[in-house]
């Protein structure tokens, strides 16, 4: 290894990994993981870094690191020996072994240390390993840091047994102006990247890991590594080219997430259709151009009304864009075309008449058609509304909603266009003049579609959405179709995060408990209820915990992304996981009281309550046992306690129930420090238990107090 990799300056990595196109998704997660494992991977090595950066474009990963220490640093090391006992003898003097032992490990034997350990006393050898090169280190981590990176589907490639997203094409490791030794699925490292695809197939020669001369020596072969640029200069041409037709480009967040990584070098333009075409519904011109063609539509400026003009990103500079424009264009047309067929074929039958057409088309395995499904809906819609005491005529709707939901599954333009489910529902029941209410709830239902997704608007809407995702979760556990593992083929991990939303947000809905939810839900897969289709047999007990269980787990998630601790998590939950709003509320209220002054009384009536009221056999308490003035008073204490946490749990009001609880800590601590509780007469030691048990159950209504650090 060359000198200047070893001296002592900091130096900076590049690490540049070329492959074949990575698909978007993959390879946003693909940098994320990156940076991470390479930041934790050198921090475990002990090598010292300013800054972790990993960039990337279709085509390569690369990892950037800046300011890394040159070497390992150093550590103590402790060595264990012999015992004392047999390190010395009885006047002190070593022994051989412990002569042998202070000589191999090269020190004196008279700075050996002795250490009490759990089997007793030891003799310790200190010992300072000195760090290795950053090279060294680096030949060896680099390999793994790149293997580790997760995609959701890997492939092999050649004779080897190598496995990544893409076959890999070249490898680039420098630290420094040094070539690193490393090799990863079969490709040795070397310092030549490679341009743009056709732009600049040529070999690209990096002469140093300097990250600037690298996005520079890029650029020139039209490729822009930076991720965040390539966002900044899509952004602004897409607006540019936008305004230039008399619009304003809608970006929509997700799809610019996508083009950045499906451009290396980006030039945006536009592009025209027939005006004509606006005469579709805006969901079906919007997806045509958003999904299927990665298009960002335009718009008037200042309003959401479309114009007949989208704004496409191609790979490459400006050269040859007519041909690239006229090519997309016959594109758009050609798919504006089918789609107004389809819309023009659906609009000659309502949308009520397709709902027979639901008994040809399989729900899930097992659980029967969606004609099937739809009954299903009907009843837990109706059941849902019905607990709420919703007046006649909004039943009505909610009835109507239900009946009408998946029918424009069996429409032509939701067959070709899936993503339009619902709001192609929509749009046809407002043609057909069902009422506005009912149209909206139809595309509302598979709202929140995402875990940052909107949810629905209305109220009819998020009924049918819960009865929805409640009645698949039930028939998928009931049917053994739960996920496993990393696999979840149904989707269900989604619907529960959208079941415990839709749950959790403030209004009516979020009063029908999980478990009463659940339980309706299953009964609609079982006899009487069950329609003849329907061909799963299950213990509903049994399938309930299970999806208690699940749901329990994917609320934990939600509450750590939200920031809570897992011990206010868990401590929440022991005490009840079906009200979904309450939980929430309990969570809030538990994190501010251990913020707060209270926080230490609360948390010390519990613990010393708690401490001996597992050993009450029963929470009776008898006051003319009272022997000492300490159990009155608690006594007493107690109940004024209770009075005052029973309204304010009524009112939701968490911190006046804390209060109520903090207010027992003299009266607790007064009858532990002067009542022997262990007394023993049996009567009377069973009834001061009593009182404790009533004092930690008292305090353990929001939350096991006994999860949380103590005060």
């Amino acid at each position: 290894m060359s000198t200047s990799v070893q001296a002592e300056r900091p130096l900076d990595l590049l690490v540049e990994l070329g492959c074949e196109e990575i698909p978007a998704d993959d390879a946003r997660a693909a940098r994320r993981q990156l940076a991470e494992r390479a930041g934790t991977a050198l921090a475990e090595a002990g090598l010292a870094y300013e800054l972790v950066r990993a960039l990337g474009t279709p085509r390569r990963l690369a990892l950037v690191v800046r300011g890394l220490a040159p070497r390992q640093q150093a550590r103590e090391e402790w060595v264990r020996g012999p015992s004392r006992a047999a390190a010395f003898g009885p006047e002190g003097e070593p022994t051989r072994a412990a002569l042998g032992f202070a000589r191999a490990q090269g020190v004196d034997v008279a700075d050996l240390v002795v250490r009490q350990t759990p089997q007793g006393e030891y003799v310790f050898a200190r010992k300072i390993i000195e760090g290795k090169p950053a090279a060294e280190v680096l030949v060896e981590l680099l390999p793994g840091i790149l293997g580790g990176i997760e995609f959701r589907r890997t492939m092999r490639w050649g004779a080897g047994d190598h496995r990544f997203v893409r076959p890999v094409k070249w490898l680039v490791a420098l630290l420094g102006e040094e070539v690193l030794p490393v090799s990863f699925a079969g490709v040795r490292a070397g310092r030549v990247s490679y341009g743009h695809r056709f732009l600049h197939p040529e070999p690209v020669e990096l002469a140093s890991a300097d990250e600037e001369a690298y996005r520079q020596a890029l650029e020139r072969a039209y490729v822009i590594v930076d991720p965040e640029e390539r966002r900044h200069r899509i952004t602004e041409q897409v607006q540019g080219v936008a305004a230039a037709v008399g619009g304003e480009a809608e970006i929509d967040p997700e799809l610019l997430d996508e083009v950045v990584d499906l451009v290396e070098y980006p030039t945006a333009f536009t592009g025209s259709f027939a005006a004509e075409m606006l005469e579709l519904p805006r969901d079906v011109l919007v997806t045509t151009m958003k999904v299927h063609q990665r298009y960002f539509p335009v718009c008037k400026p200042g309003g959401g009304e479309l114009l007949p003009y989208f704004v496409a990103v191609r790979n490459g500079d400006d050269r040859h864009l007519d041909t690239v424009r006229r090519g997309n264009e016959r594109v758009i047309r050609a798919r504006l075309a089918d789609a107004r067929f389809f819309y023009a074929q659906d609009r000659q039958r309502r949308l009520e008449e397709r709902v027979p057409e639901l008994e040809r088309v399989s729900f899930l395995p097992g659980l029967g058609t969606l004609l099937d499904k739809t009954g299903r809906l009907q009843r837990l819609a109706g059941w849902l509304a019905e607990r709420l005491d919703l007046p006649a005529a909004e039943r009505e709707l909610v009835a109507r909603a239900a009946y009408l939901a998946k029918a424009d599954l069996v429409t032509a333009m939701v067959y070709e266009f899936t993503e339009l489910a619902g709001r192609m529902g929509r749009e046809y029941a407002l043609l057909d003049g069902e009422p506005r209410e009912v149209a909206e709830a139809l595309a509302e239902q598979y709202l929140p579609r995402g875990g940052d997704d909107e949810l629905p608007a209305t109220l009819l809407g998020r009924l049918l959405a819960i009865a929805d995702r409640a009645d698949t979760l039930a028939g998928c556990f009931a049917a053994g179709l739960e996920p496993t593992g990393s696999q979840d083929p149904y989707g269900l991990r989604r619907a529960g995060v959208g079941l415990l939303r839709l749950l959790a947000e403030p209004g009516p809905a979020g009063a029908v408990p999980l478990d009463a939810l659940l339980d309706e839900a299953l009964a609609g897969y079982r006899p009487p209820l069950a329609s003849p289709g329907v061909e799963v047999r299950f213990d509903p007990a049994e399938v309930r915990a299970k999806l208690l269980d699940f749901l329990a787990a994917r609320l934990r998630v939600l509450m750590a992304e939200a920031g809570y601790a897992h011990d206010v998590i868990q401590a929440v939950l022991v005490v009840d996981r079906t009200d979904v709003p309450g939980i929430w509320a309990r969570a809030r209220a538990v994190a501010e009281l251990l913020a707060s002054p209270v926080a230490g009384d609360v948390l010390t009536v519990h613990r010393r309550a708690a401490n001996l009221a597992g050993r009450a056999e029963a929470d009776h308490v008898d006051p003319a046992l009272f022997r000492e003035p300490e159990e009155g008073e608690l006594h007493a204490a107690l109940q004024a306690a209770r009075e005052a946490a029973e309204r304010a749990l009524a009112a939701r009001d968490y911190a006046g129930y804390f209060q109520a609880i903090a207010r027992l800590r003299p009266a607790v601590d007064a009858f532990l420090d002067r009542v022997l509780v262990m007394a023993e007469d049996p009567a009377l030691r069973a009834n001061r238990l009593a009182l404790l048990k009533r004092v930690a159950d008292l305090a353990s209504r929001v939350a096991a107090l006994g999860n949380l650090p103590a005060g």
